[in-house]
């Protein structure tokens, strides 16, 4: 009877245990560097929404294009008409943790993630290594990786008689909480 109780009991718990292993954020940090030969620009964005499910290792992250500002309207304009952000107003990824060094504890823990990175209506799978930190009730998350603009079809604009290079540098932190 007692063991009948105990199982019933830890039932119970079961959904909450799983869920507890989820985190969210719509609150976290999005950044692109691109370049010129003269000079660089940033993109910034505190709207990006995230969840990580550690029981299953499954990633989640999207940010609204139109949530991103490079500091110049006329350069937020043209962005967003280069990435037809009508058709396409979100970036995203979602992919698994398939690697961190230290499995069992999450301490400082670097970690791999493989997915699929959508932007401009196109969808790639890439590889991305980055910081995965246990904090108790929440998860820090930071990455950075380059991307070439044109592998996702998009056209490098042009910044007085200069080219924007194809390689743009992209960077996120967030906080997740359970």
């Amino acid at each position: 009877m007692i063991k009948r109780m105990l199982f019933l009991l830890g039932l119970l718990m079961l959904p909450g245990l799983l869920l507890a292993q989820t985190y969210t954020t719509h609150a976290g940090y999005a950044e692109f560097t691109g370049h010129t030969p003269l000079f660089s620009f940033k993109g910034s964005a505190h709207d990006l929404h995230g969840t990580i499910n550690l029981s299953d290792s499954v990633v989640s992250f999207r940010l609204p294009v139109k949530s991103i500002d490079t500091g110049n309207n006329k350069r937020n304009r043209d962005m967003r008409k280069a990435l037809k952000t009508k058709k396409n107003p979100n970036i995203s990824f979602s992919g698994k943790i398939i690697n961190t060094n230290t499995p069992k504890s999450m301490e400082k823990d670097s970690a791999t993630v493989r997915g699929t990175f959508s932007v401009h209506g196109v969808s790639r799978q890439v590889t991305i290594r980055g910081l995965l930190k246990d904090m108790q009730d929440s998860v820090q998350v930071r990455a950075s990786w380059p991307l070439n603009i044109t592998d996702y079809n998009i056209k490098p604009p042009h910044v007085l008689f200069y080219s924007v290079e194809k390689r743009i540098d992209i960077h996120i932190e967030a906080v997740l909480k359970k």
